[in-house]
């Protein structure tokens, strides 16, 4: 039989847990009928209608004006005279001008660099003496001519004579038995002879034109060996044929140069050229490029146009005048047409700075066109990448389509339809909605818009 004490304990164990289970529901209930409780005690809020916010922006008000429209290209400026100097002779170089050296000026006629002459120098001199000799040849048959024509007649004469003589002791001796036929023999030997004498000397003064002409052609040509003599020898100083800049050198004192061998660069920095590719619309259809019957099959219309020219070097720019020269070619390919630009070293400044357009320098060309009617300029940023623009009309947002016609640095010139007056957003939107109310931020834009 089990002890009291522990009956007890065990009766108190199965108790526990029946008392911690209603201890719960009734804090359950208990909070059930609290929530009823606060449930209807509680009054429903008053209903409010949604609104959309007006969307702060800034805007610029909208001004049609006629515009000279212009078309931009790019191209890299070079001089339109850079030539590249050989030696036309072959030999060592004696001298180097000072001034030869990459980035150098140079004048006109200025000498660059010397070709040793030495061998060049006896070369003329052999080739004087000969034509001397052949002067002389030329001299000496003319006066053979003229001797040999004079002495003609004289021969001729003693020849008739030798005949005469002949037919008389022939006569003699036949007929009258007079003489010896040795005289006569010995007559005819002497007139034979003298009349073969007199056509050697007669086919001598035909044969002496012939003579004399060669003679004047051997002598012509030992002039122009004289002639070519001297100018190896003057080719022996190579000189500056325009005034340049040394865009490189490759020579130096002692080195041998063959004929043709390039020698140095020189450029002319006083005329620049940039050839710019533009499209066929901006031709056509904005510079009015087209042809004539004088300009037969190519293009008219671009030559000696005045236009501009700035340069794209950092930070620093200028701004000078230039020329359309000419039409280069047409590319069928991309179906543009390439362009050369002048800028002579007399072309004035349009800007302020000193900073030069030389040789290398990436440059961009605005070329005039035609004008356009009605033209509005805004800031290129509030051109969207659809050709839009956002407006605002009646207090709210609208988007217009436009026609983007130039860009002038920051500026931007459109047509669409834009009245005048109204304001043209220049806020960047992000996929704005359609009809949005908008509310400027600027009090001064605010007031001419309530103004117009």
């Amino acid at each position: 039989m089990k002890p009291p004490e522990k009956e007890s304990k065990n009766v108190s164990r199965r108790r526990k847990p029946a008392v911690t289970a209603l201890v719960c529901l009734g804090l359950i209930l208990a909070g059930f009928i609290g929530m009823n409780t606060l449930a209807r005690a509680r009054k429903p809020l008053p209903e409010k209608a949604p609104g959309i916010s007006a969307l702060a922006v800034d805007a610029v008000i909208a001004r049609s004006r006629d515009v000279v429209v212009f078309v931009k290209g790019y191209g890299q400026a070079v001089p339109f005279e850079c030539v590249d100097i050989s030696p036309e002779v072959s030999g060592t170089v004696s001298r180097v001008s000072p001034n030869l050296v990459q980035g150098g000026q140079v004048k006109k006629g200025e000498i660059l660099f010397e070709i040793d002459a030495g061998d060049y120098a006896i070369a003329r001199e052999k080739a004087g003496i000969n034509l001397r000799l052949q002067d002389n040849r030329v001299r000496q048959l003319t006066v053979e001519y003229e001797n040999d024509r004079a002495r003609l007649p004289a021969v001729q004469r003693t020849t008739a004579l030798a005949r005469a003589d002949h037919l008389r002791l022939k006569h003699l001796f036949e007929q009258e038995r007079v003489g010896t036929l040795a005289g006569v023999e010995g007559a005819e030997q002497t007139c034979n002879t003298l009349l073969d004498a007199e056509c050697s000397l007669i086919k001598s003064i035909e044969l002496y034109p012939l003579k004399i002409r060669e003679a004047e052609e051997n002598r012509a040509n030992a002039g122009a060996e004289l002639e070519t003599a001297s100018l190896n020898l003057e080719r022996c100083t190579v000189r500056a044929p325009f005034d340049g800049r040394i865009r490189e050198e490759l020579i130096e004192p002692g080195m041998y140069l063959a004929t043709g061998a390039r020698a140095l660069t020189l450029a002319n920095d006083n005329l620049l050229e940039i050839q710019v590719s533009l499209s066929e619309d901006d031709c056509f259809g904005k510079l009015g490029l087209g042809g004539a019957v004088d300009s037969g099959n190519w293009f008219e219309g671009l030559e000696a146009r005045p236009c501009r020219v700035e340069t794209v070097t950092g930070k620093l720019t200028s701004s000078v005048r230039a020329t359309i020269h000419r039409i280069v070619k047409y590319d069928p390919g991309s179906r543009t047409l390439l362009v050369a630009v002048r800028i002579s070293g007399d072309s004035y400044r349009l800007d302020e700075t000193r900073f030069p357009v030389v040789d290398g320098m990436f440059c961009t060309v605005f070329i005039p066109g035609k004008t356009l009617s009605k033209a509005i300029k805004v800031p290129v940023s509030v051109v969207n990448d659809d050709n839009t623009v956002f407006i605002a009309e009646n207090g709210r947002l609208r988007t217009v389509a436009v026609d983007l016609i130039m860009e002038d640095g920051d500026q931007a010139y459109i047509t669409g339809n834009i009245p005048d007056g109204t304001p043209v957003i220049t806020t960047r939107l992000a996929h704005p909605l359609e009809n949005q109310p908008v509310a400027f931020g600027d009090t001064r834009m605010a007031a001419a818009v309530e103004a117009s």
